[in-house]
């Protein structure tokens, strides 16, 4: 039996340095789990605005190497915590859904654009 197809949900950050793509990957799941103890205690970090926290999921979800990473911090900062938020929990709820798009209260893909 093989994985079904499924659209996977990746999240793009513009950053001073450039465009950071935030890729759902098993990896980055058990990386992120590993580092803050769970997943829920990520997403709790990130609600709460911890800087390190979110530097962290961004240097993980965007395979952010060593060079680029010794400025992130920076980037992150003059990006502002507050716009980063949203597209970390974004990033976060894939990760959670198995790298798929997070699905919302009516059963839509967040952003699929609903009633309203």
């Amino acid at each position: 039996m093989s994985a079904p197809d499924i659209a996977v949900a990746t999240v793009e950050i513009e950053l001073a340095g450039g465009t950071i793509t935030l890729q759902p990957t098993a990896r980055a799941l058990m990386e992120i789990s590993k580092r803050f103890g769970s997943m829920v205690t990520a997403v709790q970090q990130v609600l709460t605005l911890n800087a390190d926290a979110m530097v962290a999921i961004t240097r993980i979800g965007g395979k952010v190497g060593d060079k680029r990473s010794k400025g992130l911090d920076e980037e992150v900062f003059s990006f502002g915590l507050n716009l980063l938020q949203p597209l970390l929990l974004k990033y976060l709820a894939s990760l959670n859904n198995g790298g798929r798009p997070a699905k919302d209260d009516d059963g839509e893909a967040e952003g699929g654009g609903g009633n309203g």
